[in-house]
């Protein structure tokens, strides 16, 4: 008993050195990246007072010291990660890439790196621009951002799915600050649909910012590793398009049918016989169809191209194409959510765990809930599936 009190006593010495040497606005920051986990954080004085209810949360223990590791790290204090919990910068910026470890979330992170990046004439502008948003009174006090983010949160004015103010801001602003706004934007596409295939049991593995050249070849990779021992394969590709084609960052247009047609069964015989899925959200055409103002996936819309829904997949068996829109008809990503289709396709496949339901099925329900939104886009599926398609929590794939 005397041994566990003694560890107990030394984690909270431990501690009680660590806000010790913390500076103020350090602690500032702290306490302002637990928010999403603490109520009534205005009552938090210090790191001391955040540490004691990161304790109560069960946050912080001494077992579990990675929220501790997070704050030293987001704040810059390396020397202190190193000298009280013995980790090093690299390592702690390895683990805060995985999910299963960070506690801090993207969003905070996101509102703590704008913070860090804006001087105090940008400051200045910002107060200016949310004189409507801002009682006088509480912005006379507000000494830097995240205390002016903290306002906008209360009032509801931006979270982690609404965003639209600060990209009005920072548009004035700062076109750098703007553009991590987007990235986080896209970001989150991605990790909606990480989190809803690795529920499945799907191997999920991105590429990022590839060149059209890029795409292909990454393509090919895939088609010529073995696959004997999954069930499925599924593609999913946000990008930019046209009819018929897609683009890579260099803005060279790679043909639908050439991605699909990299798994026929001449040239990947291990999925013969396994579904191939593929989901595109990126725009098809550029005529708008009927029905707020929201941005398209469109860069060049040009109609000239002649491509036929059956040209998009092999005339074989076991194939479907999912896209987010209809030929000829532009996508639209909403400023707040992300790609209408993608979150509708998150939401529908998160509905179906273990309801054994087709694909289908699913996609219609997909269809069913973009068309609710203000631009009534219609996702077009082409299948050649013989057999229906269910996913389980048990499923297996690449």
């Amino acid at each position: 008993m005397d041994n566990i009190r003694s560890s107990v006593d030394d984690f909270l010495v431990k501690l009680h050195n660590i806000s010790s040497d913390l500076e103020e606005d350090e602690e500032r920051l702290m306490i302002f990246l637990c928010k999403d986990h603490i109520t009534n954080a205005s009552s938090i004085k210090d790191s001391s007072d955040l540490f004691i209810k990161l304790q109560e949360c069960c946050l912080l223990t001494k077992q579990d010291t990675f929220i501790l590791q997070e704050l030293l790290y987001y704040t810059g204090r390396f020397d202190l990660l190193k000298k009280y919990l013995e980790v090093g910068e690299s390592q702690v910026k390895k683990q805060i890439t995985d999910a299963r470890w960070t506690k801090i979330s993207p969003f905070r992170c996101l509102l703590l790196d704008l913070s860090q990046n804006v001087v105090k004439e940008e400051l200045d502008k910002i107060k200016k621009l949310l004189k409507n948003d801002i009682a006088v009174s509480k912005m006379e006090k507000i000494t830097c951002l995240p205390d002016i983010f903290i306002e906008l949160e209360k009032a509801a004015v931006i979270g982690e799915d609404k965003l639209d103010k600060l990209k009005e801001i920072f548009t004035e602003i700062n076109q750098n600050l703007l553009d991590k706004i987007t990235q986080y934007e896209k970001n989150k596409k991605e990790e909606s649909l990480r989190r809803v295939f690795s529920k499945l049991d799907f191997i999920v593995i991105s590429h990022k910012d590839l060149t059209g050249g890029g795409i292909l070849q990454t393509i090919q990779d895939y088609s010529e590793q073995t696959h004997e021992n999954s069930d499925c394969f599924i593609c999913v590709i946000l990008s930019h398009g046209n009819r018929g084609v897609i683009y890579g960052t260099d803005g060279e247009s790679v043909a639908i049918l050439k991605l699909t047609s990299g798994f026929k069964k001449s040239k990947c015989p291990s999925l013969a016989g396994k579904p191939k899925v593929f989901f595109i959200q990126a725009c098809q055409g550029g005529a708008f169809q009927k029905s707020v103002q929201v941005e398209a996936d469109a860069s060049n819309a040009c109609l000239n191209c002649e491509v036929s829904e059956a040209d998009l997949i092999p005339n074989e068996p076991d194939f479907l194409l999912g896209m987010a829109t209809t030929q000829d008809h532009v996508s639209f990503r909403h400023r707040e959510v992300g790609s209408w289709y993608i979150q509708a396709l998150c939401n529908q496949l998160e509905r179906s765990f273990n309801r054994g339901e087709d694909i289908q099925l699913i996609l219609t329900r997909v269809n069913n809930e973009v068309s609710q939104n203000q631009r009534p886009q219609m996702p077009e599926p082409c299948t050649t599936l013989h057999k229906q398609l269910c996913f389980s929590m048990k499923s297996l794939s690449i």
